[in-house]
């Protein structure tokens, strides 16, 4: 049972305020152990429980002032029908910010964030969320700690994963459409080993069409933008039952995404052409696109690698927190997490070391 805090004697004249108010500097310190959000106080989780908050975005539409609710559920018990969101915090500096309406306070996010509510936003129905920024006391280390520890769970037990790749810009929309093009001729080509030669016409008659050279320039910088190369986006996607990417207007599923970027025809047909190759060498992103992929693939078949393998290759991803660079991972290795929680009050260093002596004393080895 969703339990909310429904004092809201203020939330007519908040809203008035933000009407008026210019964007305003967000939290400049997210990871401060204390004190309220920028006036606003969260409601205390339970820590003997896996207790967690949702977000609930009330309907409005695209002029409407951002309206939330905070309600409180204990995860696996109410089997509420929520969604994650994946997306980037963007400039943690505070120079890019915005506020909403959270339990008739204002609450200061992040501008990126504030774009993707307007998007998920319904214009007469409510939609459940979990998103960290709102959801989790980012000035409270404890209460980070054990919501972080429940995260793979949490993304796991959505009913989809709505990833947020940022309004459009440098031509996505078109780049996002010629995606969904490319997956109807995936769809339609011959999937056996022996590929058709009319469906390899077909297919390169798109894949290499001169004309389209505009459409892999947008795709190129689509695949640059920073959600693929965030380290919190390995769990999140490895864990989601299902996925649909939007960016802008746009919106398709992960499933159709990853097989067009994946690798054409899961390898059956040719290796594509040199210029799209070469893209995809050449940028974080479509090697994070099938880097993740393969990891889904992996859990699937219970074989994740090990936390100094899974350390290895996500080293070139980004975290706001640069403990988040182990903490984002250690879902994936059970005797490590069983030994290294999740603790915010914890150094980078001391954290660091204490990951080291892990593997060490596993491994039986020095070669860290």
């Amino acid at each position: 049972m969703l339990r909310e805090n429904n004092d809201s004697s203020s939330s007519l004249a908040v809203e008035e305020e933000l009407l008026s108010i210019p964007n305003q500097p967000a939290l400049t310190d997210p990871f401060q152990t204390t004190g309220a959000i920028d006036g606003f106080t969260y409601t205390p989780l339970d820590p003997t429980i896996d207790e967690i908050r949702l977000v609930i975005i009330e309907p409005g539409l695209d002029s409407d002032p951002i309206r939330c609710r905070l309600p409180h559920t204990v995860l696996g018990k109410d089997n509420l029908e929520y969604e994650a969101l994946s997306y980037c915090w963007g400039d943690i500096s505070g120079k890019d910010s915005s506020k909403i309406l959270l339990d008739g306070q204002t609450f200061p996010i992040f501008r990126n964030l504030a774009n993707a509510l307007r998007r998920m936003r319904l214009r007469e129905l409510e939609r459940l969320f979990w998103i960290d920024a709102i959801c989790i006391n980012q000035r409270d280390a404890r209460e980070r700690g054990k919501q972080v520890h429940l995260m793979h769970r949490i993304y796991a037990e959505a009913l989809q994963t709505a990833i947020w790749l940022g309004d459009e810009y440098e031509d996505s929309g078109s780049a996002m459409r010629f995606v969904e093009k490319l997956a109807l001729h995936v769809e339609s080509l011959d999937t056996d080993c022996q590929v058709g030669r009319a469906d390899l016409t077909s297919w390169k008659a798109v894949y290499e069409n001169p004309q389209h050279y505009a459409l892999w320039i947008a795709l190129y910088h689509l695949m640059c933008r920073p959600w693929w190369k965030r380290v919190w986006v390995i769990q999140e996607i490895i864990a989601a039952t299902l996925a649909t990417i939007y960016c802008g207007t746009e919106s398709i599923s992960w499933a159709r995404f990853q097989m067009v970027l994946g690798s054409p025809l899961k390898g059956k047909l040719l290796d594509g052409p040199l210029h799209f190759q070469s893209y995809k060498r050449g940028l974080s992103g479509g090697r994070n696109a099938e880097l993740l992929e393969s990891l889904r693939q992996k859990q699937f078949q219970g074989r994740i690698p090990r936390l100094e393998e899974m350390l290895f290759i996500s080293w070139h991803c980004g975290a706001s927190d640069p403990r988040d660079k182990v903490y984002a991972l250690l879902s994936f290795a059970p005797l490590q997490r069983a030994k290294l929680i999740c603790d915010y009050c914890k150094t980078t260093s001391d954290l660091y070391k204490d990951v080291v002596q892990q593997i060490v004393v596993e491994s039986g080895s020095l070669g860290v």
